[in-house]
């Protein structure tokens, strides 16, 4: 759905800027308004039908460019809405690091299962040594680290409330995450309650869990999810976890997806995902500066782990990269189509001042003042820049619908949007109509009658 309202949208934008674009250059009766501005001086160059056309055709430009400004207004600002909206966790100054380490077999027999955990403890010391450094604040590891590459989701029940197994389509559902000691410290997610993870939680000790605020209020209400036991089908593993926190909820997936349950579980009691983590460090320094740092780190311990690099704020960047590329297209053709307006307005009131020389001449010969020239020129332009501006916000209005999947925050009806497109359209047009007014005040009236 998506796709196909982007596409539309794009063809829009074609059609009206390839439209505003033309309409200028459109000969009427074999006479193009080119033509005209180059024989101002020949009355009848253009009948007052063709006038007329030229008139309407000036008014789609408006109308058109009106729409698309609309649009590209509520896109735009749907994107800020989104690049200001509270994600749970702080993006700022943090690294992400995505860090792969080699382990053999399958953590589900024992044979490979030490490879898994020998991998989990690497991470850990990997952890320990950044943490000893100057420059960072804290750093922590998960697995489905949010507006990540990873996600995983499923259903879990809470012991004595839901049987788990059977069919699963019954139980409550939430986002499956894999989370080291200060991992929430380190994004600045608040522990509403109990504990963080800690060096403890360790694959051969009892098992524990952490809830977000959403899964606690959808499970619990006001009552303290602490002690209570949870289970889920993450690893392929039946065993009960004790619920040992709660914490804030977070926009997970992007700065558009509204916090969910989520569940997190100790990376080192899950040594199905512990050789492939997301390492975030919180520095002191600018995130990017500390890339070779933290490589130097990681490869003097192993060489054969495979990282790569990003910060966390580019990572929620990335997520909403296609509602910015959506605003960012549409708003460029909306500047072309209101310039080519713009231009319109320009041709269309400089022939119709050069057509009415005689008259303005005749205007300042009986007490007229340039100032009276001017308002009577301006008034045409208003006029017809109004009734484009109508026009063009009905048009909006009906056609806004369409990129009402697209937009975060804002309704198809933003009162704002609208009133900024008036607010910038103006303006402007009275700048494009202001140079033939000027023009037609400066008339000498003894050469313009002498002319006729």
């Amino acid at each position: 759905m998506d796709a196909r309202v982007l596409g539309f949208s794009i063809a829009v934008a074609l059609f009206t800027t390839v439209a505003c674009g033309l309409a200028p250059a459109i000969r009427v009766s074999g006479v193009s308004v080119t033509d005209a501005l180059n024989h101002a001086g020949t009355r009848g160059a253009l009948g007052g039908g063709s006038a007329g056309m030229r008139s309407a055709l000036v008014l789609a430009q408006i109308a058109l460019s009106c729409m698309l400004a609309v649009d590209a207004g509520l896109l735009l600002r749907s994107l800020v809405r989104l690049t200001d909206t509270p994600l749970g966790f702080n993006r700022e100054g943090v690294l992400v690091t995505y860090a792969h380490a080699p382990a053999r077999g399958s953590p589900f027999d024992q044979s490979g299962l030490d490879n898994y955990l020998r991998a989990g403890r690497f991470f850990n010391d990997v952890l320990d040594d950044v943490r000893r450094l100057p420059d960072v604040i804290a750093a922590g590891a998960a697995m489905g680290l949010p507006t990540g590459q990873y996600d995983s989701n499923g259903s879990y029940a809470i012991q004595g409330r839901q049987t788990f197994g059977g069919d699963f389509r019954r139980l409550p559902s939430a986002g499956f995450r894999l989370a080291s000691p200060r991992y929430f410290e380190t994004l600045g997610i608040p522990v509403l309650r109990g504990r963080e993870f800690d060096d403890g939680d360790t694959y051969d000790r009892p098992y524990v869990a952490i809830v977000s605020q959403s899964l606690a209020r959808e499970q619990f209400g006001d009552e303290s999810p602490l002690g209570y036991r949870i289970m889920c089908g993450f690893d392929q593993r039946d065993k009960w976890m004790t619920i040992v926190g709660v914490v804030g909820d977070v926009r997970q997936a992007s700065p558009a997806s509204p916090p969910a349950p989520e569940l997190y579980m100790p990376l080192r009691q899950h040594p199905y995902a512990a050789n492939e983590v997301q390492i975030v460090v919180r520095t002191r320094v600018a995130p990017e500066s500390f890339v070779g740092t933290m490589r130097q780190i990681v490869r003097n311990m192993n060489p054969d782990i495979a990282m790569k690099f990003l910060t966390l704020d580019a990572s929620v960047g990335n997520s909403i990269a296609a509602p910015r590329f959506r605003a960012t297209l549409v708003s460029a053709f909306a500047a072309l189509a209101l310039l080519l307006a713009l231009s319109g307005i320009y041709a269309v009131m400089s022939y119709t001042t050069a057509q009415r020389t005689a008259e303005f001449g005749l205007r300042v010969a009986i007490g007229a003042r340039s100032a009276d020239i001017v308002r009577l020129v301006l008034a045409g332009a208003g006029r017809l820049t109004i009734a484009g501006l109508v026009i063009g916000l009905l048009l909006a209005f009906v056609t806004s619908r369409l990129v009402a999947a697209m937009l975060f925050g804002v309704t198809t009806t933003d009162l704002g949007t609208y009133a900024g497109v008036i607010v910038i359209a103006m303006p402007l047009a009275a700048v494009a109509a202001a140079i033939p007014a000027r023009r037609a005040a400066r008339v000498d009236p003894l050469v313009a009658l002498r002319s006729e």
